[in-house]
């Protein structure tokens, strides 16, 4: 009789495009929630290790060389958000970027406590595009390469700036008429929350009462 065990089995899939990035600045003070990034781009990252071969007169031989990461994320600037000054002022002055990889498929739990697995990297950036391609909104695919190995493990959305959560999972969600709209375009942006490159890092963009505090 033939072995039946695996015909039955169903396979399941995983939805790689459910994935958000978030960061934090090394600068920034320590009870700042990370802020939301952006996608992961079309090449997510990759993890690889270098071969070293060793010849000899009959045969090579072979090992594993040290670990070599790269993520790539899909950056959208949106209107006062401070984003592109921040990874600006990262790469001039050689700032360590924490990144995170939350994987919007597995959040659990209920608000405000929801936990979601994510990975973790410290890294840095070479390069930082202005924007994609021209006649197209202004965004970039931005690769970061990692220091180090990511490690793997689960945030709590107290940890992220306010509504991250809400909005990730927005992205792939219905939204009824009666639940969109009533943001006004000259001041939907008035609340971000993100240090610019002109201040001090461990203050926000703009002051609580709406106003642009690097002025004050």
């Amino acid at each position: 009789m033939a072995n039946t065990e695996l015909i039955d089995k169903t396979l399941r899939v995983e939805l790689a495009d459910k994935v958000v990035y978030a960061y934090k600045l090394d600068t920034w003070s320590v009870d700042q929630p990370a802020k939301i990034l952006g996608l992961q781009g079309a090449t997510s990252g990759t993890n690889t290790r270098n071969i070293q071969s060793t010849q000899t007169k009959s045969i090579t031989l072979k090992s594993l060389g040290p670990y070599n990461g790269q993520r790539v994320v899909q950056t959208y600037y949106q209107k006062g958000d401070g984003i592109y000054a921040d990874f600006k002022k990262a790469m001039n002055e050689n700032i360590i970027i924490h990144l995170y990889r939350l994987d919007i498929n597995t959040i659990t739990g209920k608000k405000p406590a929801r936990v979601v697995n994510t990975e973790y990297s410290q890294c840095i950036i070479g390069a930082l595009p202005n924007t994609e391609s021209l006649g197209g909104i202004l965004g970039a695919n931005m690769t970061f390469e990692v220091q180090g190995q990511p490690t793997d493990g689960k945030l709590t959305e107290d940890q992220l700036e306010d509504g991250a959560l809400d909005n990730a999972i927005g992205l792939y969600e219905f939204v009824a008429p009666k639940k969109a709209g009533g943001h006004q375009d000259d001041d939907s942006q008035s609340d971000a929350y993100t240090p610019s490159s002109d201040q001090d890092d461990d203050l926000p963009i703009n002051g609580g009462d709406g106003s642009d505090s690097s002025k004050s």
